[in-house]
């Protein structure tokens, strides 16, 4: 059986193998690119599927008699701007 796996947004996804058979156990690992986080896993349908207790960008299930898709979804994280009320030419100092 075959397995497609899409990343939607900006990052990857591995699976422990290729070629499955029937009731093998599959476990997928979905990494954001800097930038993003993983978001979720979806079917082929766009239902959200569960990740792994304590570790949501992995999922694992067990292959079926037919051919799967599942999608890793990931956002971009939002950018900060920090703004100040000191200017470092006054004499002050900026630290993080």
């Amino acid at each position: 059986m075959n397995i497609t796996y899409v990343p939607e947004g900006s990052g990857t996804v591995d699976v422990d193998g290729s070629l499955f058979k029937n009731g093998e156990e599959v476990t997928m690992t979905a990494t954001p690119n800097h930038g993003y986080e993983f978001k979720e896993w979806q079917d082929a349908n766009g239902n959200t599927v569960n990740g792994l207790d304590g570790s949501p960008n992995k999922y694992t299930f067990t292959m079926g008699p037919e051919d799967v898709t599942y999608k890793a979804v990931f956002t971009e994280l939002p950018l900060y701007t920090l703004t100040t009320g000191v200017e470092p030419s006054e004499g002050g100092k900026i630290t993080n």
